[in-house]
């Protein structure tokens, strides 16, 4: 990840690595140190509107604090409603009103910068309005500001206007027991690519379909970009 001023920013199993084009900087948990980040193993990383770096773990969320170098840790609190739905962070991403989503292993969350605490949103069983599924793999926000949800039961689409999600199952001719939606990318033509563990789909005339335009060596995708020159890396 490339923040702002152009630090290029690695996570590892063994801590978080800040490249400044000369050498790394390794920040790793100590026991010791409230202000240390939270846990070695970091699953995604992600900047914000007001250019504070979030990085996710194991173990909690962690902000960043520019000035100190110490780190702000934001943890599941049975307690706390408000507070972040688990430990587990497996991505993040800011939609078009500069709002920070976090996806976790049990929900999605959205940060309150006012209040410095989250909302969450989960499913609800009988509610076809709400997400699919609570484990939240992949997090993404299209060029028209659409934020796209992956989980281990298929696609949603957030509706801001009502405040709820629009469900894309996953296809019929997939075993839905056994693929997980891993990524999500647009690719230069505007089209919606979503990568799985069988392979890759798309949205095509409002439904999620196989995706039969290209053909890879392997099944399971796990990472797409497009880069500046409008490829496709997969």
């Amino acid at each position: 990840f490339e923040d702002h001023l152009g630090f290029t920013w690695i996570g590892t199993d063994d801590g978080l690595n800040r490249y400044d084009g000369y050498e790394f900087l390794t920040f790793r948990n100590s026991p010791l140190d409230d202000n240390s980040i939270s846990n070695n193993t970091i699953n995604s990383i992600s900047e914000d509107a007001d250019k504070h770096l979030w990085i996710g773990t194991d173990q909690g969320l962690n902000r960043l604090d520019g000035e100190t170098g110490g780190f702000v840790n934001y943890t599941f609190d049975l307690y706390d409603e408000s507070s972040l739905s688990s430990n587990t962070v497996w991505c993040m991403t800011r939609d078009s009103e500069n709002n920070l989503w976090v996806g976790t292993a049990n929900g999605l969350n959205r940060f309150d910068k006012s209040q410095n605490n989250f909302l969450r949103f989960k499913q609800e069983f009988g509610d076809d309005t709400s997400l699919d599924n609570n484990n939240i793999n992949s997090l993404y926000t299209c060029s028209d500001g659409q934020l796209w949800v992956g989980t281990n039961q298929g696609l949603n689409c957030w509706i801001p206007e009502i405040h709820s999600f629009k469900r894309f199952p996953l296809p019929e001719s997939l075993d839905r027991r056994s693929v997980a939606i891993q990524c999500i990318q647009e690719d230069a033509q505007g089209r919606l690519l979503v990568g799985t563990d069988l392979g890759l789909l798309e949205i095509v005339d409002d439904k999620l379909e196989v995706c039969t335009r290209y053909e890879f060596t392997a099944k399971s995708i796990r990472a797409l970009t497009v880069d500046k020159g409008s490829a496709l890396w997969v």
